[in-house]
């Protein structure tokens, strides 16, 4: 019985010694943290361009002359203005003199305005504005007390080489108030070239 129970455990040591590998190394366990935070895109910010104050904001202004038998006309009118969409839609103001000659009368004509603009891609804008001015009634046989009176002008432009920077456009502006004596009751139609030029 003693020999017996020594060949079972010898045959036992020696299964168990078998199994024994000892170049065998089990696998470590892998960061599976590291390999899913690897293996995931990373995520560009989406960071949405802004302009400044400077970039929205512009100057510029309009210049014009007429000329006629008994009609002289010159006209500037600096503007500042500024984009509540970038590049597309702006609000602004503007002071204006005039210095005007009609049947051998000179008058002065002063005083300001505000006005919207919307511009059409890179070629064309639309215009609105209100101006308030101090001038002289004048008729042909008339000549009145200096006033103030406003007026309201629609219409639009042609932009010349636009760009972020600013441009060079010409104006076409109707006058909707042509009362008598009005600053526009002889011609309506305003043409006028101007520019204008960002700060940044």
């Amino acid at each position: 019985m003693r020999y017996i129970l020594l060949l079972i455990g010898l045959i036992l040591s020696i299964q168990s010694v078998a199994q024994f590998d000892p170049e065998y190394n089990e696998p470590e366990e892998q960061d599976t943290t590291a390999t899913s935070e690897e293996a995931l895109p990373k995520q560009e910010d989406n960071v949405e361009f802004k302009p400044t104050f400077l970039e929205r904001t512009y100057v510029g202004g309009n210049i014009g002359l007429s000329l006629g038998s008994n009609f002289f006309f010159f006209d500037i009118s600096p503007l500042s203005g500024y984009d509540l969409i970038p590049q597309v839609w702006s609000v602004g103001l503007g002071t204006t003199y005039r210095y005007q000659r009609r049947f051998g009368n000179n008058f002065d004509i002063y005083g300001g305005r505000i006005f919207t603009r919307v511009n059409i891609p890179k070629t064309f804008f639309l215009h609105f504005e209100y101006e308030y001015l101090s001038f002289i009634p004048s008729m042909l046989n008339f000549i009145g007390e200096r006033t103030w009176g406003d007026n309201i002008l629609v219409g639009g432009g042609l932009w010349f080489n636009k760009s972020e920077r600013g441009g060079a456009y010409l104006s076409v502006l109707y006058v909707l108030t042509t009362d008598p004596g009005s600053l526009y009751q002889d011609n309506p139609l305003i043409i006028s070239p101007g520019f204008v030029f960002y700060l940044k």
